[in-house]
């Protein structure tokens, strides 16, 4: 009864443990899903934005009452030792700013930019996260896809074998040919190794654009096929001037304008109203005051130091570097979309000549492995066909997982994120 009993729980370890170690089924939509829970780029940038919008809460505080409590507690003495006394002081004050020559208004404005430049620069972020698992995605589709070709050229590999080895033992083929049809068949079980190899690559490059913290055995599921953004010449100018980028930087060289206003608005006068209350220090030890006070207070900059004037000129380059940066970012941009949209374009045509060229070859063996086997056909014809015939089904899945490579640098260039759909 034990006995039954172990071998009964033995079964079930090796079922869970079968179960776990089983690759888990992913589609492109689900990997989408995930990354924008779980990527660390994306949950860093998403920050940047929460960070920007507390800095526009801080540039407007200025703008409401500022109000403060004090206390003290104390003693006091006239050195006679006659009239010493414990005092306590409090009071409430509170100020608001009227006006300080339009400083903290275009503090406000500047961080509003600085809002839209980091809420671009999520999008910017969420471009390179998925180029990044579009590309893990189609390495796993590739490796994946390559595995049952290599099983099937060692399969090939070992009927070429056994037919030269008949042809070698029966005088009809020289031992150099036997030779090498043994170094193919190691080669391809090579390649196999090598494949399954990849897989595990693939799916930890896979694992960690998903933002997974351990790497969970994954199968993804797909086709090598574009989206309709392979159809029509794009406008790569419209294109360049709505980019996220060049948004970027148009909004910070927007904030560094506002910035200079502010810097500018350093010289003017600052009005305030103000207002206190509470009990105040006594003229003397013998007196003391509760009561309010109100009024209005001018501070006009005369010198310090030359701060103002040195912050100026700081703020003044900081714009005129935007601006040129923010020129070099869309010529950039332009550049990118050029150059990604002819190597789309290149890899789409390669596609279709390596399709060609895997016919050709594939009929081409057909024939010479007929004529090899009749004796029509020398080794060292049959061979490089039989060679060209292997060589043409790896190049053809390799030229479709680097056609969509492509189309995701292509997607990336125009500034497509996550939930970029073709």
């Amino acid at each position: 009864m034990i006995g039954i009993f172990l071998t009964f729980l033995c079964i079930l370890l090796i079922s869970q443990g079968a179960s776990a170690a089983a690759p888990v089924e992913m589609k492109w939509s689900d990997c989408v899903a995930e990354a924008a829970k779980n990527n660390p780029d994306l949950a860093g940038s998403s920050q940047a934005v929460s960070q920007s919008k507390a800095e526009q809460w801080i540039s407007a505080s200025p703008t409401l009452p500022q109000i403060s409590a004090t206390a003290s507690l104390g003693r006091s003495d006239d050195f006679s030792g006659n009239a010493s006394r414990d005092e306590n002081q409090y009071k409430v004050r509170g100020e608001q700013l009227v006006f300080d020559g339009f400083k903290t208004f275009s503090k406000i404005k500047s961080s509003k930019q600085g809002v839209k430049a980091s809420q671009y620069g999520y999008t910017v972020t969420s471009a390179s996260v998925r180029y990044e698992l579009r590309s893990a995605f189609v390495g796993l589709l590739r490796a994946q896809s390559l595995v049952p070709i290599m099983k099937g050229i060692i399969e090939r590999r070992k009927q070429n074998l056994s037919m030269i080895r008949l042809k070698y033992e029966s005088g009809r083929e020289h031992e150099g040919s036997l030779l090498l049809a043994e170094a193919d068949l190691a080669q391809a079980q090579y390649d196999l190794k090598r494949a399954e190899r990849d897989i595990s690559i693939a799916q930890y490059a896979l694992n960690k654009a998903l933002g997974r913290d351990e790497g969970i055995p994954v199968r993804v599921t797909g086709d090598f096929k574009v989206g309709s953004d392979a159809k029509g010449a794009p406008d790569l100018a419209s294109i360049a001037e709505v980019h996220p980028a060049v948004d970027k930087v148009r909004s910070e060289s927007r904030a560094a304008q506002y910035d200079l206003d502010s810097a500018k608005a350093e010289f003017s006068p600052v009005v305030k109203l103000s207002a206190e209350a509470g009990k105040i220090k006594p003229i003397s030890l013998s007196s003391q005051e509760h009561g309010w006070s109100a009024g209005i207070d001018f501070t006009l900059p005369i010198f310090n130091g030359g701060e103002n004037i040195a912050n100026l000129k700081k703020s003044r380059a900081a714009y005129m570097q935007s601006q040129f940066e923010s020129q070099s970012k869309y010529e950039g941009v332009l550049s990118d979309l050029q150059k990604s949209w002819q190597e789309f374009q290149d890899s789409i045509e390669n596609v279709s000549v390596q399709e060609k060229y895997l016919k050709a070859s594939e009929v081409r063996a057909k024939i010479s492995r007929a004529e090899y086997a009749n004796g029509l056909q020398i080794f060292d014809n049959w061979i490089i066909i039989e060679d060209n015939y292997i060589k043409a089904q790896k190049s053809y899945v390799n030229a479709q997982a680097e056609m969509l490579i492509a189309e995701a640098a292509w997607v990336m260039a125009r500034g497509g994120d996550l939930g970029y759909e073709q």
